[in-house]
């Protein structure tokens, strides 16, 4: 009985022992790059789906059983497969400059992206979107009233004859106080009840 289970164990480890080991290489484009990403699998090739037929014949374009440090190359990062290399080196550092437009597209997707996702917050029927336009729409109003105060101020310059007649003009001018934070607080609580800004 011991034997048997013996003879089980070892049969078990020299199986995984054998497993073959697969590297698929993938179309990818990235900005202006267009390469083929090594994708490293281990197993049975036609269990993992990456040939047509059993006993690993009749394998798809662009998947090879890795010889050499292969399998380990293709975990790396700015790797690619180079098929046209001898077995055992096919998997290749991209080129500097590759590497280099790669990271700029990156960036580039990204802060296209973040762009978006920042400008689509003031959009639509969402909390955050109202939330967002009430703010933009009461810092309008403050601002605003600013800007017409000075107007005033201006119009009661040009009427002074002198300095009497501008200190009763200006004094006739609103008095504007500090505003607090509960009064921000109420007026976007407000402006989303009222519906001043929705969409």
């Amino acid at each position: 009985m011991k034997k048997i289970f013996l003879t089980i164990i070892i049969c078990f480890m020299a199986s995984n022992v054998h497993a073959a080991r697969w590297i698929k290489c993938t179309s990818t484009t990235i900005g202006p790059v267009t390469y083929d990403r090594p994708l490293r699998r281990e197993g049975d090739c036609f269990g993992l789906k990456l040939c047509t037929g059993l006993n690993n014949t009749g394998k798809l374009p662009g998947v090879i059983e890795a010889e050499g440090t292969e399998w380990n190359d293709a975990g790396q990062a700015n790797m690619k497969c180079d098929l046209g290399i001898v077995m055992g080196s096919r998997i290749v550092s991209l080129t500097a400059q590759e590497i280099s437009d790669i990271t700029a597209a990156k960036i580039s997707n990204f802060d296209a992206i973040l762009r978006s996702v920042s400008k689509s917050q003031f959009d639509g029927q969402t909390e955050e979107g109202q939330s967002l336009r009430c703010l933009a729409d009461i810092t309008k109003r403050e601002i605003n009233i600013l800007r017409k105060w000075t107007r005033d101020f201006q119009i009661e310059v040009a009427n002074s004859n002198n300095l009497s007649d501008l200190k009763t003009g200006v004094s006739g001018l609103a008095t504007l106080t500090d505003r607090t934070l509960p009064q921000l607080k109420s007026a976007v609580q407000t402006c989303i009840d009222d519906g001043d800004v929705d969409e």
